[in-house]
Parts: structure tokens; C-alpha cells; sequence
């Protein structure tokens, strides 16, 4: 019998199905992370539309005023001109949840807006004081809100 040092073909084996089986557990909760951050940035987004719409509340006393509107149809108003944010708020959105615009709602004394999120069905914020996870969007009859 010799008395060999060297690895057998079935230890290199058994070690490098080790090595990708933990790879794959690290990649598989690297992507979960990713997810989670691209939720958090989506939620801080829609929290900045709730101080954008403040905002659009003291100059035009109205959410839906034509010249100073919040929502261009069922959109965030990125061509607003008076709140440029709403057009980096709207474009953030979309990048981080795949592309998907956010659901705008607004009235004279209301609005909602809601977007899609990875890892839940959706957040929505509304003129009510809502924040918060949702399964639908923002819904804006009869009244916009969150539900």
C-alpha cells in the first residue's frame, strides 16, 4: 500500500461541492439584501412625495391644480417645473422597482401615491397621513387613499 500525501479525486470533490453550496447560499442572500435596500430607497422615495405635496399644498391650495399639479394622470407630475424633485423622486422609483411608474391619485384635497415594491406587494403614502405596506395601490375612488 503507498503512502501517499496527495488528495484523492473524490476529496477535491466533496470540498468543491462544499465550496459552491455555501456560494450559492451567499449569493441567494446577497440578492434578498439587494431587494431589501431597493425596497428602502422606494419607501424613502415616497416619503419625499409626502413633503413634495406639502409643499404643492401651500403654494397652489389645491393637488390638483393644473399649473402646479402633483399627478399627470395616473403619474407622479415629473414635468412639474415648480418641483423638479418629482421628476428625481418619479425616475428612482422606476429604476429601483423594475421600471414600474408610481400610481398617482390627486383631488383638490386629496391624493395618494403608491408604487410596487421586491419583497412586498406595494407602499403607498397619502394626504391623510398613511404610510404604510399595502396589496393594492392607492386607489382614488372615491377619494384618494391608501387601502
Amino acid at each position: 500500500m503507498k503512502n501517499s500525501k496527495a488528495f484523492t479525486l473524490i476529496e477535491l470533490l466533496v470540498v468543491m461541492a462544499g465550496i459552491i453550496l455555501l456560494a450559492s447560499i451567499i449569493i441567494v442572500g446577497l440578492a434578498a439584501a439587494r431587494d431589501k435596500a431597493k425596497d428602502a430607497t422606494i419607501t424613502g422615495m415616497l416619503s419625499q412625495v409626502r413633503d413634495e405635496a406639502q409643499m404643492i399644498w401651500v403654494e397652489s391650495r389645491a393637488f390638483n391644480d393644473p399649473s402646479n399639479s402633483l399627478c399627470a394622470g395616473n403619474i407622479l407630475n415629473s414635468g412639474n417645473t415648480n418641483h423638479p424633485m418629482l421628476a428625481e423622486i418619479a425616475d428612482r422609483i422606476m429604476k429601483y422597482n423594475g421600471g414600474t411608474q408610481a400610481t398617482c391619485y390627486a383631488e383638490t384635497n386629496d391624493y395618494c401615491v403608491s408604487s410596487p415594491l421586491n419583497l412586498l406587494a406595494g407602499f403607498c403614502v397619502d394626504s391623510n397621513g398613511q404610510a404604510t405596506s399595502v396589496k393594492i395601490t392607492c386607489d382614488g375612488d372615491p377619494v384618494p387613499a391608501c387601502e
